[in-house]
């Protein structure tokens, strides 16, 4: 279901989670850190960069206090109420927690997403785009080919963010030992050397 929508001033980027096994709160920090990476061209003024909404749709509880819609926001620990204002908005919907003052349509979306039958305007209407979906050949292929291209582009994403880390320590003049002490292979430094130098 991963879902990125992208307007004038804000961005959305909707991940389905369906185990409860992943590190969520550093993915959430990962895909924050790849969405400003793609707002913004080298160079440009901060102030490009859009609102951003992260939102994990689970099925299991991240945080364990049977909320359904858990919100961060970077504050001050130090003055109540004083937020750093950076736009970036995490949020963790929770299908298994407490639906009790929810607005109706949420909670018919994540009753929906736990196995019950739709009711409601949106759970209707993404039911019957699944079934669409599974009742079209090409669409399966489709999603198939998107996920493959989404993992290769994660695994490339991963690797690109390594090597200009290891740029970055180049450019201060750590020298190779200090680098491979830190974990990186003498691979992605000469990797990372090669593009420095493309680059000049």
């Amino acid at each position: 279901m991963d879902v990125y929508l992208e307007g004038d001033s804000k961005v959305y980027d909707i991940e389905m989670q369906t185990t409860g096994k992943s590190n969520l709160p550093k993915r959430s920090r990962y895909y924050q850190g790849m969405i400003d990476l793609n707002l913004i061209e080298k160079g440009a003024d901060y102030s490009e960069l859009k609102e951003t909404f992260i939102i994990f749709v689970c099925l299991h509880d991240p945080f364990k206090h049977n909320e359904c819609v858990y919100t961060f926001e970077n504050r001050c620990k130090e003055v109540q109420g004083l937020q750093l204002g950076d736009e970036s908005t995490k949020i963790f919907l929770n299908a298994s927690g407490n639906k009790k003052n929810l607005p109706e349509e949420l909670k018919n979306f994540l009753d929906f997403l736990s196995g019950e039958e739709p009711r409601g305007r949106l759970a209707t209407e993404i039911a019957r785009k699944v079934e669409l979906a599974v009742q079209h050949e090409e669409w399966r292929t489709e999603y198939m080919t998107l996920l493959q291209r989404d993992r290769e582009k994660f695994a490339e994403g991963m690797e690109q963010g390594k090597i200009l880390s290891i740029q970055r320590l180049l450019k201060k003049e750590m020298d190779n030992d200090f680098i491979l002490s830190l974990g990186y292979t003498q691979e992605e430094i000469d990797e990372a050397e090669k593009q420095l130098m493309t680059t000049v």
